[in-house]
C-alpha cells in the first residue's frame, strides 16, 4: 500500500489541486475521502474473495494450507486485474486532463 500510496498521490494531488486553485483545501479532502474509500472497498473485495474461495464446508481456521494459498491466490489475481484496469483509466484520463 505504501508504494501505491506514493506513486499515486503526488501526481494526483498535483492534477487535482492545479485546476481548483481557490479550494484546495476542498479538493485535497475530496480526493483523500475517495482514496481512503477505494482502500476500504479493496479490502473488503479482497476478504470477500478470499472467503469464498476458503470456506466452503469448513473454516478457515480448519481448511489446508493448500485452500489458503489458493484463496490468497484468487485474491491478489483479483487485485493485480483491478490495479492494471485502474492504471489504464488513469493514463485515459491523464491525457484527456493535459
Amino acid at each position: 500500500m505504501g508504494i501505491g500510496y506514493g506513486m499515486y498521490a503526488p501526481p494526483t494531488l498535483s492534477i487535482v489541486l492545479g485546476q481548483c486553485p481557490r479550494e484546495q483545501g476542498l479538493a485535497s479532502s475530496i480526493m483523500m475521502t475517495s482514496r481512503d474509500m477505494g482502500v476500504i472497498l479493496g479490502i473488503a473485495l479482497f476478504e470477500t474473495v478470499f472467503s469464498a474461495t476458503t470456506q466452503g464446508d469448513t473454516s478457515v481456521h480448519h481448511a489446508s494450507s493448500q485452500i489458503i494459498a489458493l484463496g490468497f491466490h484468487h485474491a491478489a489475481m483479483l487485485g493485480i486485474v483491478a490495479s492494471l484496469m485502474a492504471l489504464v483509466i488513469s493514463l485515459m484520463i491523464r491525457n484527456r486532463v493535459r
